[in-house]
Order: structure tokens, then C-alpha cells, then sequence
């Protein structure tokens, strides 16, 4: 759907509504984005911001990169992941999708809205570490997005999400995939009053070390920051 507007001066509309009839800035933000036809400005902004974003991203990353792409629902992680998957196709890098949150139908929906040609899709529900592991065995250089982090361990019969990584970790350096994952940002963030998600809003029911992530990259209402734990953070959006 093609926006009225740049989604800057979208913003600016939404700021002079709050200022006029004295609502919160946030639900102008609303109000602004259903008159374009979305649910909320998180569902706009999400549509808006990951395309162009991607192939950014991608340049970013390095082979043997565990990347987490956090955020509150509907802010547009899993859209990003495919965005992702996307661009490494069309430059012929093998490309999968592990979701455990989509059944196949809804996954097939989803990767059809991105127009992502030429990636695998895996809806397994025994996806795991040893499963992920076991489909890109031989691969060289694949980029995998796993949807999502919190939900590998969900499974008592599965290795606690800790040890998941590490093994993942290890393989990720082996053979140059680069494996990202999407992840949970706890609900406590809503009511913080600060522009990003930082590391400690993580969700983590279950604890993992976060030494063996390279890559962060938070979302929230339309905005980017991608962290990098030997590098500055840096922004990005429409």
C-alpha cells in the first residue's frame, strides 16, 4: 500500500494532531495511520521500514554472525527477517526460514508478501538447534532466519536454549552461515519511556549468553538500531 505521504511527514502530521486536540502522541500515531489504512503506526511503520532497510542490514552482517532482530509484537521483526532472506536470494545465497510461530500456510502467505523467491521454507515442529543443523549440513554460506529465538526450547525433550546457541554459534562459524533470530522484547518495555529497546529488555525466560550474539538490531515504531558489540550503534528508517 502506497503511503499519502513520506512517512516523516506522517510523523510531523501526527505531532501537530497530538499538539491540537491535546491526545497522546501515541494515539495520534494511530489515528494518522489508520487513515492509511493500517491497524496501528506499528503495522505502518513495520510495512515501511524493512524493505529499504534490508539490504543495509545484510551488508552488515559477516559470515559466522548470530544476529538477533528484536522487538514488540507487530513492529515488524519476522517482516524484516524476510526482507533478509530475500536479499540473500537474489544474490544467489542459499536461504531458509524456520518458523515455529507460522504453520505452513500462514508462513506461505507471509513469504509471498515479501516477494521471497527462492527461500526455503521449514515449519517443523521439531525445530531445534540439531534440526536447523541438520538441513543446512553441507551448505556453505547460508543465511537462515529462525522465528523465533525463544521458542527452541519450548520442547522439554529439546537441550536447554543456552546450550542451542552455543552449538548453533559453533556452527555458524564452521561454515560461514549467518543465522538470525527473532526475539521477544519483554512487555515491561511499554511502559518505559524511551525510544529503543535496549539488551536488559530482552525476553529471557530462560537464560542464554549473550557474549556469543555479534549482532542486535531493535525495532520500534519504524525505527532501526542495529548494535554491534565492538561498534557504535546506528539508526535507521523511512
Amino acid at each position: 500500500m502506497k503511503l499519502s505521504l513520506p512517512i516523516f511527514r506522517l510523523k510531523r502530521t501526527a505531532k501537530t494532531l497530538s499538539r491540537d486536540t491535546d491526545i497522546p502522541l501515541h494515539k495520534a500515531l494511530d489515528q494518522v495511520a489508520r487513515s492509511e489504512g493500517f491497524r496501528s503506526w506499528s503495522q505502518l511503520a513495520a510495512k515501511c521500514t524493512t524493505k529499504p532497510a534490508a539490504k543495509q542490514l545484510l551488508n552488515a552482517f559477516a559470515p559466522g554472525d548470530l544476529v538477533l532482530l528484536a522487538a514488540r509484537p507487530e513492529h515488524g521483526k519476522t517482516m524484516l527477517s524476510l526482507d533478509l532472506l530475500s536479499q540473500a536470494a537474489a544474490i544467489s545465497c542459499p536461504a531458509h526460514f524456520f518458523t515455529l510461530e507460522y504453520n505452513d500456510e500462514a508462513a506461505t502467505r507471509a513469504l509471498n508478501s515479501r516477494n521471497a523467491k527462492g527461500v526455503v521454507l521449514d515449519t517443523s515442529n521439531d525445530i531445534c538447534a540439531d534440526h536447523i543443523i541438520t538441513v543446512l549440513n553441507g551448505i556453505k554460506g547460508a543465511v537462515a532466519a529462525i522465528d523465533y529465538m525463544q521458542l527452541l526450547d519450548q520442547k522439554r525433550s529439546h537441550p536447554p536454549l543456552a546450550d542451542q546457541m552455543a552449538v548453533l554459534k559453533l556452527f555458524a562459524l564452521d561454515t560461514g552461515a549467518i543465522l538470525i533470530f527473532t526475539a521477544q522484547i519483554d512487555r515491561s518495555f511499554d511502559q518505559k519511556n524511551r525510544p529503543m529497546p535496549e539488551v536488559q529488555d530482552l525476553r529471557l525466560p530462560n537464560p542464554v549468553n549473550l557474549g556469543i550474539i555479534d549482532k542486535i538490531c531493535f525495532l520500534h515504531n519504524g525505527q532501526l538500531q542495529l548494535a554491534n558489540p565492538s561498534m557504535p550503534s546506528s539508526k535507521t528508517g523511512c
